[in-house]
């Protein structure tokens, strides 16, 4: 009856304690009103004095720029007349 006892009792608390960790796992470490949200993001290309350009993704909180990544694939060389026709940047600033 000891050895029943005991076996009991040894999964008892191996099962309280992955209870535990999973809770741990899934409460949520930060509070909301510490983490910053998008409000919204866009692409444009980024081009330099000779029209040598990449494209980025540019993830805005307000006027606040978030992040601001290139997208995978080459950058290209356009013509000097070409003008990115999404280009929010232009006229707004990135997060403008």
């Amino acid at each position: 009856m000891g050895k029943d006892i005991a076996i009991v009792s040894i999964t008892l608390i191996v099962l309280v304690l992955a209870i535990v960790a999973l809770l741990m796992q899934i409460t949520p470490t930060n509070s909301l009103k510490n983490q910053v949200f998008e409000t919204h993001s866009y692409t444009t290309a980024i081009c330099d004095s000779t029209n040598y350009c990449q494209d980025y993704h540019i993830k805005c909180n307000g006027k606040n720029i978030l992040n601001l990544n290139p997208l995978t694939g080459a950058a290209i060389q356009f013509d000097n007349d070409w003008n990115d026709p999404r280009n929010e940047s232009e006229t707004n600033g990135f997060c403008n």
